[in-house]
């Protein structure tokens, strides 16, 4: 005959041996093999895996022999979940009130009950009933935070199986781009010199109303690129030179971050190629940022002031008169004055500080002397 037990036999979820097998393995003369035929002979300690059929035999010692039974087949079912039991697994990051990714319990039977619950500390307690018992789950919260989201299931043996966690991160609601300055008057201005920048944008205009803005700029012409941190990471210097890099090192340096919608940027390097990028942001945590795309990024720009050209000079008995054609006043290369100096011999003038402080005379007395500044060409 064959050994006394039923199949399947079923388990909360968990670790399981062999020893737990009915019939026990400690019972007279029962043996389990991990095969109907030709099978090894398991141990009390070996582990039992779901979906796996074991095989029980019951020897009868006779006068000179020993007879094993048929073998008795046992599927043994754990009750819980297959792997971490959500599917997929995988962190999501999601702005408030949207809806994330599907995710569904992958439950090896079918439970008497469930509920999604989640707790804003992993490991739990996960006291936040969601309300959804179905087999899948779509997470949205209205507010920010790191919530951990699993499934119970209750299954007909009276146990209450948890899941893995599902790391869900919400952030503010990114608002819609700044967009940077275009011209060299007005309120918008974007206008770089020799080792100097001012940087204008126009404010972020949508149903999100931003926190502040952050500019970033790298040497290059690559533009700034994220992704980015919670913006109370960033600490801004408007001296380019003593700016720190930013994290990841692919924003390059922030020189801004506040609630205004300009600022100058000093200590570049003349001739030297740079870009720049600004960004609207809300929240200081869990920080929602606006994309940088299209108006809010001027990249490969070459910082210095543009020349005259055509320089040409008609000279009389004690006169000269001087003509050019002045450069183009567009942005990022705006100008606001012409400065001629004049000399007996070669000019040897280097301008410093604020070119309004200059003041001309046409009236030639001394050398390397200021003889023209305005906007004309001659």
């Amino acid at each position: 005959g064959l050994p006394s037990g039923g199949s399947p036999q079923s388990f909360c979820g968990g670790a399981h041996t062999i020893s737990e097998l009915t019939p026990s393995i400690t019972g007279p003369s029962i043996l389990w093999y991990n095969a109907a035929t030709s099978g090894t002979i398991l141990t009390g300690t070996d582990p039992v895996v779901t979906g796996t059929h074991y095989y029980a035999t019951q020897s009868t010692t006779y006068p000179g022999k020993v007879c094993e039974s048929n073998v008795l087949d046992v599927l043994v079912v754990i009750t819980g979940f297959n792997g971490d039991g959500i599917v997929p697994i995988g962190a999501q990051t999601i702005p408030i009130s949207t809806n994330g990714i599907p995710v569904t319990v992958n439950e090896v039977v079918a439970p008497t009950s469930r509920v999604w619950m989640y707790s804003t500390n992993s490991g739990g307690p996960y006291t936040n009933n969601t309300g959804i018992t179905a087999s899948s789950y779509i997470p949205n919260f209205p507010t920010p935070g790191t919530y951990y989201v699993v499934c119970q299931s209750t299954f007909s043996l009276g146990c209450t199986i948890t899941s893995g966690e599902l790391v869900i991160t919400v952030n503010n609601t990114a608002p819609n781009n700044p967009v940077l300055g275009a011209t060299c008057t007005g309120a918008v201005v974007f206008s770089v010199g020799n080792t100097k920048a001012d940087i204008n944008w126009a404010a972020s205009i949508g149903t999100v109303v931003p926190d502040g803005y952050a500019v970033f700029v790298t040497a290059g012409a690559t533009a700034p690129v994220g992704p980015l941190l919670n913006s109370n990471t960033y600490i801004a210097n408007s001296n380019y030179s003593l700016a720190s890099t930013a994290t990841p090192a692919s924003l390059g340096k922030c020189v801004y971050i506040g609630t205004g919608l300009s600022t100058s940027v000093t200590s570049f390097t003349s001739g030297s190629t740079y870009s720049f990028k600004v960004y609207a942001f809300k929240g200081s945590t869990y920080t929602g940022w606006s994309t940088g795309s299209g108006g809010s990024t001027k990249a490969n720009v070459v910082l210095a002031v543009p020349n005259v050209s055509g320089l040409a000079n008609t000279s009389g008995n004690a006169s000269s008169v001087a003509s050019w054609t002045n450069p183009s006043n567009t942005s990022p290369y705006c100008w606001d004055e012409i400065l001629v100096v004049a000399n007996a011999g070669p000019v040897v003038f280097t301008p410093t500080g604020v070119g309004t402080a200059y003041t001309a005379n046409s009236f030639y007395t001394t050398s390397n002397q200021v003889v023209y500044k305005g906007t004309g060409n001659f």
